[in-house]
C-alpha cells in the first residue's frame, strides 16, 4: 500500500526494532483478470519480540511469523549480515526461508504489526498452479540448495544439536519436498519425470 514505508519506518524508528511483520491481503486471480480476496492467514497477531533469541523461537518453535520476506520491513545491517551467511546462489522456491534464517537469529526485536500492507497473488509466479516442463521443475528443484545452505546455518550455530530447533527444522523441511513432491505428481507431465529421474 502507498504508506507503507511512511508508516512501518516511523514505527521501527519509535520501537528501536530489528523487523516490522505485517499482514497481507491475499488474491487469487480468475480466468477474466479480476482478483478474489481470499482469508489473510499471515496476518500476524499484534505484539513485540524482544531478546536475544526471541525472534527466532518465535519463528522456528512456536511458529508465530512466516518466513516470507515481503511481508516484513528488515534492519539494513541484518540484511547484510544475512547475505555475508548465505552467499551467492541460485533458488527460485524457500530462498526467503534461507536468507531470513540468519535474519531471525541475529534479530534482538521484532514487532508485529495486525495490518494488512501488502496485496499478495497466490495463483501467479511461483505459487501458480499450472503445469511446468522440466526446465521449470529444475528451477523449483533449488529448493534443495536452499534447504542445504539453512542445515549449514543451523548446524554451524549448534541449533540442530538441539530438540525443539531440529524438530521444528525437519517438520519445514518436509514441507517444502511435499510441495516440491506435489509439482514432480500433479504439474510434471509424465514424460518429464522421466527426463528427470535420469
Amino acid at each position: 500500500l502507498p504508506e507503507t514505508a511512511e508508516e512501518l519506518f516511523a514505527l521501527a524508528e519509535s520501537k528501536n526494532a530489528d523487523i516490522v511483520n505485517f499482514g497481507t491481503n491475499e488474491f487469487v486471480l480468475l480466468p477474466d483478470g479480476s482478483r478474489k480476496q481470499l482469508w489473510n492467514w499471515i496476518t500476524p497477531p499484534a505484539g513485540e519480540l524482544r531478546g536475544k533469541g526471541a525472534v527466532l523461537k518465535d519463528l522456528m518453535i512456536d511458529r508465530g511469523h512466516y518466513w516470507a520476506l515481503c511481508f516484513k520491513l528488515i534492519r539494513m545491517d541484518l540484511c547484510r549480515r544475512s547475505l555475508s551467511e548465505t552467499g551467492d546462489f541460485y533458488c527460485i522456491m524457500a530462498e526467503d526461508f534461507c536468507f531470513y534464517l540468519p535474519v531471525a537469529f541475529y534479530a534482538e526485536s521484532m514487532i508485529k504489526v495486525e495490518k494488512n500492507y501488502y496485496n499478495y497473488n497466490i495463483a501467479s509466479g511461483i505459487t501458480a498452479s499450472s503445469g511446468c516442463d522440466f526446465e521449470k521443475f529444475k528451477k523449483t528443484a533449488t529448493v534443495l540448495d536452499a534447504l542445504t545452505k539453512i542445515q549449514e546455518f543451523l548446524r554451524k550455530n549448534g541449533l540442530l544439536e538441539q530438540a525443539p530447533y531440529r524438530d521444528s527444522y525437519l517438520a519445514m523441511e518436509r514441507e517444502q519436498c511435499l510441495i516440491l513432491w506435489d509439482k514432480w505428481l500433479t504439474r510434471l507431465p509424465s514424460g518429464g519425470r522421466s527426463d528427470a529421474a535420469q
